[in-house]
């Protein structure tokens, strides 16, 4: 069995944090840990998925100069395919970005089939494109994206 986490950035304590320089691929919790005390990313953020991710939390991130980029695709080998193929295993529940305002590229969540909540209530403005690919429900057709919050990017 798998525990799923949720990864976490500095919570609501955002003392402390800084600007960090470059771009960033988070695909572990240490990643987070680093990343999670960053108010601004100068590059592209992405952070990819993999089973054990259940929710990803940075509620002091306020912008990204570059893409961001949040997909659930922890890619495995299918052991019951006589060819080389791939799967992928869906975990990711609930992304928060609460204070994140904005984002100087596109800003893309992908694969993310069993989503449910999507915090990006301070959002207030993507340069580029905003692109969210998540489920369209769950086997019984009912919808998976129960809670979507755009507050600011709609005013």
């Amino acid at each position: 069995m798998v525990a799923l986490v949720t990864l976490s950035g500095c919570g609501d304590d955002c003392s402390g944090t800084r600007v960090c320089s470059g771009s960033y691929l988070v695909d572990s919790s240490r990643d987070m840990e680093v990343i999670g005390r960053c108010e601004s990313v100068s590059g592209d953020l992405e952070i990819a998925g993999h089973p054990w991710f259940a929710s990803v939390e940075l509620s002091c991130l306020r912008s990204v100069g570059g893409d961001l980029l949040i997909h659930d695709a922890e890619v495995v080998d299918d052991p019951d395919s006589f060819s080389p193929t791939e799967v992928v295993i869906p975990s990711l529940t609930r992304v928060e970005l609460s204070a994140l305002e904005t984002v100087d590229g596109d800003l893309t969540i992908d694969n993310a089939d069993l989503l449910g909540f999507l915090d990006l209530s301070a959002l207030q403005d993507v340069n580029r494109n905003l692109y969210l690919n998540v489920g369209l429900g769950s086997d019984d057709g009912m919808p998976l994206l129960t809670e979507l919050d755009l507050t600011a990017l709609i005013h």
